[in-house]
């Protein structure tokens, strides 16, 4: 696969330290902000038997952890060592990754698209593991209908799953992440190449990506590591006739090397899969 970096680069001294530091932009030596112990979630976290706190590997969220590319992503990083905190709104699903992967990650059932549930997710990454490197953002959810018959309240949903969710989760690990550390958020080649009757769509996946670059400016001299995966739809195995699917381990494998120590910042890295000739299909999921 062709990869296609765009880098940037930002200049110290010109910015507020986002991270919640003011000064002349360059990096803290000042470790992670503290946070206080989060108080009444005990009963919708669950931690992998035999947890202790480790402080030794890299911890992740995983935010959107049961999606169609969630479990090959958790597969490979718990195969390089990781440490993760896997969030969803599928309880019982959540529960078989925790079951699967042991010690190696906690659960958190919620909606971290909202505020306080992405704040306690933090705080329970924290708790368990004593530290936060990195976001793997794979929450999104499809829309589609032709422009002039797409309402107002099905944009705003699609912005919220796609888009602000984002944000929301972004904010709530920023404070809190060590030093270097990796923000990855799944896209859409939609974004760039918008099919008919997805424009709300692929104008949610083109907010993201947008916003994801001028976080990338904005946290590069403090050693946050920015990037977007920007993905054809999930299939597994492709489908047959003209659409170009990927499976969820070719992102996976994306994901794992951007959430690696190999210095990209702000690249959108396009995976368009391959194009289906022959054989039996499942029904095609959109990235997230």
């Amino acid at each position: 696969m062709e990869r296609m970096p765009i880098i940037f680069r930002a200049r110290p001294g010109t910015m507020r330290d986002p991270l919640g530091n003011h000064g002349s932009g360059s990096r803290s030596s000042s470790g992670p902000a503290r946070m206080a112990p989060v108080s009444g979630v005990a009963a919708r976290v669950q931690a992998g038997p035999d947890d202790v706190p480790v402080t030794r590997r890299r911890v992740f969220l995983v935010a959107g952890a049961t999606g169609p590319t969630g479990e090959a992503t958790v597969r490979l990083m718990a195969a390089r060592g990781d440490r993760m905190v896997l969030t969803g709104r599928n309880a019982s699903r959540l529960e078989e990754l925790r079951v699967r992967y042991g010690r190696q990650v906690a659960t958190y059932t919620g909606d971290v698209s909202r505020p306080e549930e992405a704040t306690r997710a933090v705080g329970q990454a924290r708790r368990v593991f004593g530290r936060l490197d990195g976001l793997v953002h794979m929450i999104g959810g499809l829309g589609s209908g032709p422009a002039a018959r797409t309402t107002p309240a099905t944009h705003e949903r699609l912005l919220h799953a796609n888009f602000l969710s984002a944000v929301v989760t972004t904010q709530a690990v920023l404070p809190h992440l060590s030093r270097p550390s990796w923000l990855v958020y799944i896209g859409s080649l939609a974004a760039t190449s918008p099919p008919p009757n997805f424009g709300a769509y692929a104008a949610a996946k083109a907010a993201l990506t947008a916003w994801a670059r001028a976080l990338a400016r904005e946290t590069e001299h403090l050693g946050v590591h920015v990037n977007v995966v920007q993905t054809a739809p999930v299939g597994t195995p492709p489908q047959p006739g003209e659409a170009r699917l990927v499976t969820p381990s070719e992102v996976a494998h994306v994901v794992v090397f951007l959430t690696s120590p190999n210095g990209l910042s702000g690249s959108v890295v396009p995976v368009p899969g391959r194009r289906a000739d022959t054989g039996d299909a499942k029904p095609a999921a959109p990235p997230n």
